[in-house]
């Protein structure tokens, strides 16, 4: 039995050596990437277990590039895949033992599958050409770059299934107390992914990713029958990590009393006003509005809007506002960032890059598809499972020039209110998630779904919790209406998905208040109440 590594250079190799059909070229580069995962579902409700299991996993992805570093396969980076007519889904599943048999068999029919479509594209990209029909050409297709090395020692986890197992029937119980909470759960899931990468250029690296999280959430019907759900969840990189058992408690009673302050709350009307946004929401923010808009296939596709193609050196966002993005933190305050690796799915080693100084942008995320006047990745492909690495966001850090404690912002939101003759502002304490559209045959909007919500009175300063809203923008014109920001920055750990699949990232940014924010009703789920009380709650 072979090392993973020298099964995969052996086959990649021999393919490289020998792959050719007919009168037809041959492949430029290959590169092979083997993940092997091992995930861990633990969830519960009202004191029983409902999943506890260890899956295990593996999937190849592979890369086949016909042509040249100048001319290749590839049409907008590869941010979008061309109709070939082939099927090579069903090969990407690999063994999970390191047996050679499987996997070579694996390797061999996925290569010839990707071979034969990489010529498919070639040719239409060809008849493309010939047609101008292809209006943008980088300097080259993909970029040329120096083989790496780095063979990192690979581990397992060890987790405590059994504890975790007793803490979710003792606190998933706590939820039988209340009548009016009609569903909830709490779930633990841990991943950890052991990868080897190997490509025709020499290079060989083993890396691992591994996240841990946890979830706590409760359901129910608002007095108009709207369905309102409050969540907890956190993703972390180490056992260690795991919150204690009085966190959790704590958790879990403050859950409970928030999902019973949004069932009395009223729905937000539609506001257009100012706001504050804690570092959750504020991350969405930028996030959504700029993060997708700098990755850098989005600049070769035509069918992109390319927000900010050509505006180097231009200032877009308010100046005391800078934005980098840094792959290679591990931690920040004593916390792991899901964002974090030293290599990304193309084998670059990561990089720290200055996306905006000073609201001045100055460089974009990159992979190996060469963007206009960036001619080098600087590691930030990646992609999940079988997709194709496109440039991605790792660790999206936010830094300020114009820090406030939250009093002072609180004045600062009073000013803006009395300024714009509103009768209240909004305080967005919490969100969960968020979209955007970028491509041109779209509107450029992006979206958050906040989850707690407050109306601010200017005069009293009482805060009263809303529900039924979103907030919605264009990214231009939103991140101009930032006016300052918090001295309070937070790591926000999560997944974001995009063409390239779901991958973890994680952000750092403070609290920002916004001059103006738009607050549109959000889809609305309304039920009918059950007919019987829960089964705890009946009379004998």
């Amino acid at each position: 039995m072979n090392s993973i590594l020298n099964i995969l250079k052996k086959e990649l190799f021999r393919s490289y050596k020998n792959l050719k059909l007919k009168d037809n070229l041959p492949p430029f580069f290959i590169s092979y990437l083997y993940r092997n995962s091992c995930d861990t579902p633990i969830w519960g409700k009202y004191g029983d277990i409902y999943e506890s299991d260890t899956n295990r996993s593996a999937g190849i992805y592979v890369e086949v590039r016909i042509g040249d570093n100048e001319f290749d396969n590839t049409i907008s980076g590869g941010l979008y895949k061309n109709s070939t007519g082939e099927d090579s889904f069903p090969w990407i599943k690999a063994p999970v033992e390191n047996e050679d048999n499987g996997l070579i068999h694996t390797l061999w029919r996925l290569t010839d599958y990707k071979y034969k479509e990489a010529l498919v594209e070639y040719y239409q990209k060809k008849s493309q050409m010939v047609k101008e029909i292809l209006t943008h050409k980088a300097p080259i297709d993909f970029s040329i770059e120096k083989s790496h090395v780095s063979k990192k020692k690979l581990s397992h986890l060890k987790l405590p299934i059994k504890d975790w197992e007793n803490l979710l029937k003792k606190y998933s119980k706590y939820f039988k107390k209340y009548q009016s909470i009609n569903n909830s759960y709490i779930s633990i899931n841990s991943r950890n992914i052991h990868k080897y990468y190997v490509n025709s250029e020499g290079s060989e690296i083993t890396s691992e990713e591994t996240g841990i999280g946890v979830r706590i959430v409760a359901q129910a019907l608002a007095f108009d029958g709207m369905f309102v759900e409050r969540e907890w969840n956190e993703v972390f990189a180490k056992v260690e990590e795991f919150p204690c058992e009085d966190f959790i408690e704590k958790k879990v009673e403050e859950i409970i009393s928030e999902v019973h302050q949004l069932i009395k709350a009223e729905v937000l009307k539609p506001y257009v006003g100012p706001a504050i946004l804690y570092p959750s929401a504020a991350g969405i923010f930028f996030h959504e509005a700029i993060g997708h808009r700098l990755e850098g296939e989005r600049l070769l596709s035509p069918g992109e809007g390319q927000t900010f193609k050509g505006k180097i050196n231009t200032r877009i966002l308010p100046e005391f506002i800078s934005m980098y993005d840094d792959p290679l933190l591990k931690e920040f305050q004593g916390k792991s960032l899901m964002g974090h690796y030293l290599y990304d799915d193309e084998g670059i080693p990561a990089e720290r890059v200055t996306l905006i100084e000073n609201g001045i942008l100055k460089n974009f995320l990159l992979s190996r598809a060469v963007v206009e006047n960036f001619d080098k990745s600087n590691g930030h492909a990646r992609a999940a499972y079988h997709e194709d690495p496109i440039a991605r966001m790792a660790n999206l850090i936010v830094k300020s020039s114009v820090e406030y404690d939250q009093e002072k912002l609180k004045k600062l939101l009073t000013e803006e209110i009395e300024k714009q003759k509103k009768e209240f502002g909004l305080i967005i304490k919490e969100a969960k998630s968020g979209e955007t559209n970028t491509n041109r045959y779209n509107f450029q909007a992006f979206k958050g779904q906040p989850t707690m919500v407050y109306m601010f009175d200017p005069s009293s300063g009482e805060e009263t919790l809303v529900r039924g809203t979103e907030f919605i923008g264009t990214p231009l014109t939103s991140v101009q209406k930032v006016i300052a920001t918090g001295n309070d920055y937070e790591r926000i750990n999560g997944f974001c998905g995009a063409e390239s699949g779901f991958i973890p990232v994680s952000t750092i940014v403070p609290t920002i208040l916004i001059s103006e924010v738009e607050m549109q009703r959000s889809h609305e789920v309304n039920l009918q109440p059950v007919i019987l009380s829960p089964p705890w709650w009946r009379k004998k």
